[in-house]
């Protein structure tokens, strides 16, 4: 069995959905996971329209498409987005005496090029 880690916004969605649907199960079963509000009545907050066995098929279904889906990578940055970086951090001034810009898409093809940020963002 590997490790899961929710570290990111979309998978501690994904594990607020899978214990909720867990919850809704039980209180299908005439059990309750807390004494707060049910599972039910959470999820009918969050849009799920229906009855519980109802809602409970189509959490489901949500549940086992986020499985089937697998961990979702994250969208690559822009050149612009990455030359709104190295103005942020370095400074207009410096991008435009470094780089003879300081326009964000050719900011982030010069600092890319001359190795001054990754691709991720991330300074060297």
């Amino acid at each position: 069995m590997s490790a899961f880690i929710a570290d990111t916004p979309e998978k501690i969605s994904f594990v607020r959905l899978a214990a909720l649907k867990a919850g809704l199960s039980l209180e299908l079963k005439g059990m309750k996971m807390t004494r707060g509000r049910t599972a039910y009545s959470i999820l009918k907050g969050m849009g799920y329209k229906g009855s519980r066995s109802a809602v409970l098929a189509a959490v489901k279904f949500d549940v086992e498409l986020a499985i089937a889906k697998g961990p979702q990578e994250k969208a690559p940055l822009t050149l612009a987005q990455l030359g709104e970086i190295m103005i942020k951090e370095a400074g207009a001034e410096a991008c435009r005496a470094g780089y003879g810009t300081a326009d964000p898409e050719y900011v982030g093809r010069y600092a890319l090029q001359f190795g001054d940020i990754n691709k991720d963002g991330t300074l060297n």
